[in-house]
């Protein structure tokens, strides 16, 4: 089975609207996706039964799809909020989060995604981000103990409001037997992260790989990423592939949703992106501004109108990514 046939889809980018469980396994299986990944074990069974999870679980296999989850959002001043964690444990975040876990072992993937914090969490001048990411590992290591019982680990997403470095020091700090990298480039791009770079560094901890594309477009002082099929943005992603490869990831396709600004040439942005390599700056920057220079008004007006609308990049998206996974098809060049 080659790459491209174990290629697994998000079940939020199957429709613009939110599907029950039953209906997106039917959509991942028309699509011919391997498997199909949910926010969290929550959204196969509100209530944790292991009944209900079990027979989703067996009648997905059926239509040849295997389920995966990701967790709750391990933010340490988020997680408390989740109305469906505090319901399974009454309260008690610390039990309700070993429900969750042991939940989701009954499930084949080993691996839940997990988002640490948003965007805006990165910014907030109460409670400075570096003692946020201190205080998450605090959390990420209490919960060690539950996934190496039932043999699970984490997958701690780039999302938009982490870098590559903080992951991999999350990493460090929770141990890499329950906590690797998902590695999702489009977020980087946010950052201002090369994804090639970052996975290079990330190494042997990459353990999921997301599959979208997008551009930034200069506007003036302001970064705008945009969404498009994988091929049509400025992620390189034969080279982002070959770098990864050795590690064996799990694929999965993401249409991404989030509108997103950043500002390059802002002193105040830099003094919030530290550990940004001057090298991953300007070559980012670089890919920018050919592609800024390569956008027609028709194609950006184009672009701009569909970030709203992101299923409409599912086909194009799922032919570009099985054609990078197929050995030798060499049909996907970096723009």
């Amino acid at each position: 089975m080659t790459d491209a046939d174990r290629l697994g889809v998000f079940a939020g980018s199957l429709a613009d609207e939110r599907l029950d469980a039953d209906t997106a396994i039917a959509r991942a299986a028309g699509h011919g996706f391997a498997a199909c990944l949910f926010g969290s074990v929550f959204e196969v069974s509100p209530t944790l039964d292991p009944g209900e999870i079990a027979a989703r679980r067996d009648a997905a296999a059926e239509r040849g799809v295997e389920v995966a989850v990701g967790s709750v959002n391990l933010h340490p001043f988020r997680v408390g909020q989740d109305a469906r964690l505090l319901a399974a444990g009454d309260g008690d975040v610390r039990a309700a989060l070993a429900r969750m876990v042991e939940a989701s072992a009954l499930l084949p993937g080993r691996e839940l995604l997990v988002i640490v914090g948003r965007i805006e969490d990165r910014y907030d001048r109460l409670t400075p981000w570096p003692e946020q990411l201190d205080l998450t590992a605090r959390l990420l290591r209490r919960l060690a103990p539950v996934l190496r019982d039932h043999g699970l680990r984490l997958a701690l997403k780039t999302h938009e409001e982490i870098t590559g470095g903080e992951v991999a020091r999350l990493v460090d700090a929770v141990g890499a037997d329950v906590a690797r990298a998902s590695l999702d480039p489009v977020n980087l791009l946010v950052n201002l992260e090369d994804p090639v770079a970052a996975a290079g560094r990330l190494g042997a901890a990459v353990a999921q790989l997301i599959l979208d594309d997008a551009v930034l477009v200069l506007d003036g002082d302001t970064a705008t990423r945009l969404l498009c099929p994988v091929g049509e943005g400025q992620v390189d992603w034969p080279a982002l592939i070959d770098t990864v490869r050795p590690h064996s990831p799990t694929r999965w396709v993401e249409l991404h949703r989030g509108q997103f600004t950043a500002a390059p040439f802002d002193p105040g942005w830099h003094a919030d992106h530290p550990d940004l390599p001057l090298s991953d700056y300007a070559e980012v920057l670089r890919q920018a501004v050919r592609c800024t220079a390569a956008l027609d008004p028709a194609r950006l007006a184009g672009l701009r109108a569909h970030q709203a609308r992101p299923t409409h990049r599912l086909a194009a998206t799922t032919a570009a990514a099985r054609s990078l996974l197929t050995p030798g098809s060499g049909r996907i060049h970096h723009r």
